[in-house]
């Protein structure tokens, strides 16, 4: 979903640029530091509707063919992508937030010596800079969005990459030894209080959300999990939240999902 947002935001670019993402943030914009530039990463797929054509793009860039003074990017699109960007970046912080005050005690206090959690909370605080750069750069995106649009696709693929190198630490150090040490019941405790934490603004577009991207035997567990109440809501809340995704990401994008 990020690297959709990162093609979408890249494509109100013009001309379209090409990005190489270490060398394309620079570090006083961002609040990170600079490493070596990376190997290209491996696309990603594509959202609907938000590709730019060649013949397009020949078009868009020639001033015989553009009339005068018409932005590319609306800015009802802009603000949308700002605040998708915003939501998605209070919920990381959220997320970080739980972990340490909710679900890391727990474990340290279960596991004892049995685990380090000094690597995740590394993990963790090379992305906070990279966050906070990220929403600087959606508002710099919504005052002028051809002039920020290749900062923040370059921010949001490098937020994706390092999410995915967080995860990937998760699966596959963490997440063992919650299974061994900590009871089904004080995870479950956990997982209640982590849950709790979510701000009633926030819930109409964490549980649409949250089912666009689970898998089928994810969601069927959330709607489970959820409630009479919140199942109401995300019926109510997913219209509302596929609007705002097809204002970010085209009108092509489904959300049948959503629709419980």
């Amino acid at each position: 979903m990020i690297g959709g947002l990162a093609d979408a935001v890249k494509a109100s670019a013009v001309p379209p640029v090409s990005l190489v993402v270490a060398d394309s943030v620079p570090a006083a914009a961002s609040g990170m530091e600079r490493t070596a530039p990376a190997s290209p990463a491996a696309p990603s797929k594509r959202t609907p509707g938000v590709s730019v054509s060649s013949q397009q793009t020949s078009r868009a860039s020639a001033p015989s063919q553009r009339a005068p003074e018409v932005p590319l990017v609306s800015r009802r699109r802009a603000v949308a992508v700002r605040d998708y960007i915003t939501l998605l970046c209070e919920e990381m912080d959220r997320h970080h937030e739980c972990a340490e005050r909710i679900l890391w005690p727990i474990l340290s206090e279960s596991a004892g010596a049995a685990i380090d959690i000094r690597p995740y909370l590394e993990s963790r605080d090379a992305l906070t800079p990279i966050v906070a750069g990220l929403r600087a750069a959606a508002d710099q995106f919504v005052d002028d969005p051809e002039a920020g649009a290749a900062l923040l696709a370059a921010l949001l693929r490098v937020v994706r990459d390092r999410i995915d190198e967080h995860v990937d630490h998760l699966d596959q150090d963490v997440l063992p030894l919650i299974t061994r040490y900590v009871s089904a019941e004080d995870y479950a405790v956990a997982t209640r209080r982590m849950r709790s934490t979510i701000a009633p603004h926030r819930v109409p577009w964490v549980l649409p959300w949250a089912a666009r991207l689970a898998t089928p035997e994810e969601r069927h567990r959330l709607m489970r999990e959820a409630g009479v109440g919140r199942r109401a809501l995300l019926a109510m809340s997913g219209r509302a939240y596929a609007r705002l995704e097809r204002r970010v990401f085209g009108p092509a994008i489904r959300h049948s999902h959503l629709c419980p």
